[in-house]
């Protein structure tokens, strides 16, 4: 288990719940609630939810896990600019929150180190 994804983990899902209120709209005065870019920008944080779950959680070589990362932060940039564009403020934060984490987590180095 990479414990180093646990936290751009955490943000995409954020970036899932708020994206999900801003689609769905339940309160009504979203402004976006029930748009196609909405839509896109939920898909894209449950792409990047996924995508850092499997980096977290499932073994895989180094030149899969770097194509993982690169497609996990692309992901994660894009919804929150998305998300930037919708005017959706916390949904872009924690989207953005999510690739400094995804940066972190690429290059935290695992192991021991000598002293």
């Amino acid at each position: 288990m990479r414990i180093q994804y646990l936290a751009p983990f955490v943000l995409a899902l954020l970036g899932v719940m708020l994206g999900a209120i801003a689609y769905f709209g339940p309160s009504g005065n979203t402004g976006v609630d029930g748009t196609p870019g909405a839509l896109l920008a939920l898909i894209g944080a449950a792409a990047a939810t996924m995508g850092a779950a499997i980096a977290m959680l499932v073994a895989v070589g180094h030149r899969w896990l770097f194509t993982l990362n690169i497609l996990i932060l692309l992901a994660a940039a894009l919804t929150a600019l998305a998300a930037y564009f919708l005017m959706q403020t916390f949904f872009a934060i924690a989207m953005a929150g999510a690739v400094v984490g995804l940066v972190f987590a690429w290059t935290y180095r695992t192991g021991r180190r000598a002293a």
